[in-house]
């Protein structure tokens, strides 16, 4: 399905169990840093899971358990963007909360700091893990001028420098209807989704 100024929809119907899963994807992840911004992807999509305009990340986490579904954000080597799931009968109050963290991320201050603990502990726990440190390692050898060269969840110097103005101009970047590619697999009408999250994504600027 064509949703407009470059967006795609995808749907796979499959009514064998009462479950929809979906992912909302955005080119991005390290192609869109540098070394200055190395992180900066990670901590965005870390950020829609911390509280929208409307609830804050207590309220919108207990939103989604209620309805037994599952939201979250995720960042890579080329993308960046937002997955659920859920029973069939959710699907319309998870799709509403899909897009309200999507759209309208708080990007409080004080959950960034959080979010800034929890990846510089992160990045330091890096040290004692051999793996990681020879994957670091060839990735910087094998690419040397490549942002693949990079780790996703960034450098403590680039992560300590982030605040809220930086996370939402790399929001306001990145998050854009003709960056966007859709997947909806599971127990839908295709018609019916396409509907659904053509209206509910009318507001992301083309």
């Amino acid at each position: 399905y064509d949703l407009g100024a470059g967006a795609w929809l995808h749907v796979l119907p499959s009514h064998d169990a009462p479950v929809v899963a979906g992912r909302a994807a955005f080119l991005g992840g390290l192609l869109a840093e540098d070394a200055a911004s190395s992180g900066l992807t990670n901590m965005l999509s870390s950020m829609w899971m911390r509280g929208t305009l409307g609830r804050s990340s207590a309220d919108f986490s207990r939103a989604v358990e209620n309805l037994a579904a599952e939201i979250d954000g995720f960042s890579r080597r080329t993308s960046l963007g937002m997955t659920f799931e859920c029973t069939t009968h959710a699907l319309e109050p998870v799709l509403d909360l899909f897009a309200e963290a999507l759209l309208e991320p708080a990007f409080d201050e004080d959950e960034l700091e959080r979010e800034r603990r929890d990846v510089l502990a992160a990045i330091d726990r890096r040290v004692d893990r051999l793996s990681q440190r020879a994957f670091l390692l060839f990735q910087r050898t094998l690419f040397e001028r490549h942002p693949y060269r990079m780790a996703i969840a960034g450098e403590r110097e680039s992560v300590e420098r982030f605040d809220v103005d930086a996370v939402a101009a790399h929001h306001e970047r990145l998050i854009r209807r003709a960056n966007l590619s859709l997947g909806v697999a599971g127990d839908v009408d295709p018609d019916a989704i396409a509907r659904a999250l053509s209206a509910r994504l009318d507001a992301l600027p083309a």
